[in-house]
């Protein structure tokens, strides 16, 4: 393979492995280079790889199902394709862009007596000991809520964001053969099979070497206004400076011209929507569901009725204990047109 190893996984703590990740472009980073992630947006990856801002996730549900699913999905591949599968929890770098770093699921190589087909084999060295023939990655969805299944029945065979993940490593290897391996509720086992194409190699290494030097230099990628910019924004500036007023220029001043006109169109939007939601409340009056031909439109539920915690009564009756159990709230910024 075409990489030098930087470390393996399982003997880096948390915090090597986080510092490692700001020092490059690893495989989930690709997506969201290239605009297609559902989750991060490229200015707040820029700002997390220039250490601006401090990623906070820790995992949740569903990425705590995947990684305790990873190895029997390995397993029951091997087991149903004969391959020999070779688990390999290292981190690396591409030998000829410093900044292209991965960390693999798996590979396939030839079977043999040290890597018998059909099973799933452990390999703990600095360096893997064969050339492996393709690159496996392993994904859960669908298991503790709802996914995009139509994504996994497309073209493409997968979401978008998990395709240039895996162009991504072909990048970093030299390799071009990969298998993802993806247990999707209410689907089963998904085998998708892949050869690279050189083009979106060659892609996605100008798309990546373009976002590095932006990182590097401190240039700004665009911003596209999606939470994970919010949440960066919010995180940079918690709070303003008083007295202190920013002093735009012509073209920031179209910015806030632009943002009244939208602000606008919003607010007329908002109202239409109202308008068409009271006409159909009325229409439902106290039916549960509206029908059309046959088939249900919407539908108009109560929840169920519920206790709540009246906190102001509380403190009344117990001014010292409800002391006790207070803690200062952070306030938050909120952005005004002036006259609002």
């Amino acid at each position: 393979m075409k990489c030098k190893t930087v470390g393996l996984v399982d003997q880096m703590s948390h915090e090597e492995w986080l510092s490692q990740r700001t020092k490059g472009i690893g495989g989930s980073d690709a997506g969201v280079i290239l605009g297609v992630s559902n989750w991060n947006t490229p200015f707040a990856l820029w700002a997390d790889k220039r250490g601006m801002v401090q990623n906070e996730f820790e995992g949740n549900a569903a990425t705590a199902l995947g990684s305790a699913m990873e190895f029997p999905i390995l397993e029951q591949y091997a087991k149903d394709s004969g391959q020999a599968v070779v688990v390999w929890k290292a981190m690396v770098k591409s030998e000829e862009r410093y900044w292209q770093l991965a960390n693999f699921d798996a590979f396939i190589v030839e079977p043999s007596v040290m890597f018998l087909g059909g099973e799933v084999s452990v390999w703990e060295g600095d360096e893997f000991p064969t050339e492996p023939l393709a690159i496996v990655e392993v994904k859960t969805a669908g298991l503790t809520g709802r996914t995009n299944k139509a994504a996994w029945f497309s073209e493409r065979g997968c979401p978008e964001n998990y395709y240039w993940q895996m162009v991504h490593y072909c990048a970093v290897t030299g390799l071009r053969s990969s298998v993802m391996v993806a247990l999707v509720g209410g689907e089963g086992l998904l085998v998708r099979e892949y050869e690279i194409p050189e083009e979106d190699v060659t892609y996605l290494n100008e798309q990546e070497a373009e976002f590095w030097s932006c990182v590097e230099d401190g240039i700004e990628p665009k911003l596209t206004g999606e939470n994970a910019d919010m949440d960066t924004l919010k995180s940079l500036y918690p709070t303003h400076e008083d007295g202190k007023v920013a002093a735009i220029t012509e073209f920031e001043a179209d910015i806030v011209n632009e943002y009244i006109e939208a602000k606008v169109k919003v607010d007329e939007a908002e109202a239409k929507l109202n308008q068409v939601k009271a006409e159909l409340m009325r229409i439902i009056g106290d039916a549960e569901s509206v029908e059309f031909e046959g088939r249900t439109l919407l539908t108009y539920k109560a929840t169920k009725a519920s206790e709540t915690f009246d906190a102001k009564a509380f403190k009344e009756a117990n001014p010292d204990l409800y002391k006790q159990f207070t803690k200062p709230k952070a306030g938050y910024r909120v952005l005004r047109l002036k006259g609002e």
